[in-house]
């Protein structure tokens, strides 16, 4: 496939160019192998990451969630933002989803500018550790805004 393919002179542009990806971060989405083709960061150790899912988020499978990160490296930040949810990650309806994709989401709990907040202090983390110089975050946020917690990913048991 065409996906397959860009994943694949990405995976080789990497092994002998570090510059070829400076960051990675995923927003309620999981690689699946049979989708991408084999796309294995797990070893790319210098490589910053995150991913990022949401507890409301009825489209992504928790348990795919949880499986990538066998792919990605070992230092993948890993964020859920409680009470978000997958339209969230954007701002659009999603009203068609469940007659077009038969998906239905959650019902988020939180407004969308707090997990944009979330989602773009994770990016900004992220592209900071890439070395790139950055312009800085406003600092006027409202005092409900959430801090960006994240934790290690769960241990890989892939052999």
């Amino acid at each position: 496939s065409i996906v397959s393919d860009v994943w694949e002179e990405t995976m080789q542009a990497t092994e002998l160019d570090n510059a070829a990806v400076g960051g990675f971060v995923s927003m309620g989405s999981a690689g699946r192998q049979e989708t991408c083709g084999l796309v294995d960061f797990s070893n790319a150790t210098s490589l910053p990451a995150a991913s990022i899912s949401a507890t409301e988020d009825g489209i992504l499978n928790a348990t795919e969630w949880e499986n990538s990160f066998a792919w990605l490296p070992p230092t993948t930040m890993k964020l859920l933002i409680d009470g978000g949810n997958h339209a969230q990650f954007g701002s659009y309806d999603d009203s068609e989803r469940i007659f077009v994709f038969n998906q239905t989401d959650g019902v988020a709990t939180i407004p969308p500018e707090e997990q944009w907040d979330s989602v773009v202090a994770t990016i900004y983390e992220v592209a900071q550790l890439t070395e790139l110089i950055l312009p800085t975050l406003p600092t006027d946020k409202p005092s409900s805004a959430p801090s960006v917690a994240t934790t290690a990913p769960p241990a890989s048991t892939a052999s």
